[in-house]
């Protein structure tokens, strides 16, 4: 069987929105301080580690980095209580970091992975 080159750029550029169809088009984009926010992340990672097992549901985390608010929601899709280790959470959220300029939203198996940057208004965040 051939495959023509058209149709292997087709499937290339498919798969391509597929890989990237859980990132923000626009909004705040990220903190300057890339340590920062890895920083961030791995904070998150723990903290959702720490809680583990996780109820059915959302589970919301949210710290400040440069005047930017990130806000990360793990959310249990599996049905059941589910415990998530630092490692497997930090490798989710990272995806919804490094993939993606404002954020996004993706779904793995058991996890449902959020990360949102806002801007800081005030004293909260």
């Amino acid at each position: 069987m051939h495959i023509s080159t058209t149709t292997a750029a087709l499937i290339s550029f498919t798969l391509l929105k597929l890989a990237s169809a859980g990132c923000y088009s626009g909004g705040q984009s990220w903190p300057s301080d890339h340590a920062g926010t890895v920083s961030a992340i791995q904070a998150a990672a723990s903290d959702y580690e720490k809680k583990s097992p996780l109820s059915k549901g959302e589970h919301h985390y949210t710290t400040e980095v440069g005047g930017v608010c990130l806000h990360f929601v793990l959310d249990n899709i599996s049905g059941q209580d589910r415990s998530i280790g630092a490692t497997e959470a930090t490798d989710g959220f990272t995806k919804e970091y490094r993939g993606c300029d404002y954020g996004g939203d993706s779904s793995y198996t058991n996890w449902r992975y959020v990360l949102d940057p806002n801007t800081k208004t005030g004293d909260t965040c």
